[in-house]
């Protein structure tokens, strides 16, 4: 069982869960009037975290989790990701994920391995 928390405010989170009271702190317009709005564009652009889902029995399965990726993927990518049981598959459901997002587990996030090497039949004859 896991028994993660939130840093701010110890509400009980589920792996890869975001937790409210970051997301009511970012609408508080002093904190947004700090950068000129800088803060809001950088999360607007190109980031290396995803959300994929593990890959069980040739399909997706549970929730959503959060990764850092190493390399360029796109929805819909199939990705390779240690587990617990070793090397396991998994699908991206989202890129360029906002850092406010991970912001209460950012540093237990893990990163992908990177895409799946997908083996085509007859193609290497």
């Amino acid at each position: 069982m896991h028994q993660y928390k939130c840093d701010k405010c110890g509400a009980s989170l589920d792996p890869g869960e975001r937790c409210d009271c970051s997301t009511e702190k970012q609408n508080v317009p002093d904190q947004a009037g700090k950068d000129g709005g800088r803060e809001m564009q950088e999360n607007s652009v190109k980031t290396n975290i995803i959300k994929l889902r593990f890959i069980r029995n040739g399909e997706p399965q549970g929730r959503e989790y959060t990764y850092y990726t190493p390399t360029e993927v796109e929805v819909g990518d199939i990705v390779e990701l240690e587990a617990r049981e070793g090397i396991a598959k998994g699908i991206v459901t989202k890129i360029n994920v906002p850092e406010e997002e991970i912001a209460p587990f950012k540093d237990r996030a893990k990163a992908i391995i990177g895409k799946a090497q997908i083996k085509e039949e007859g193609a290497a004859k």
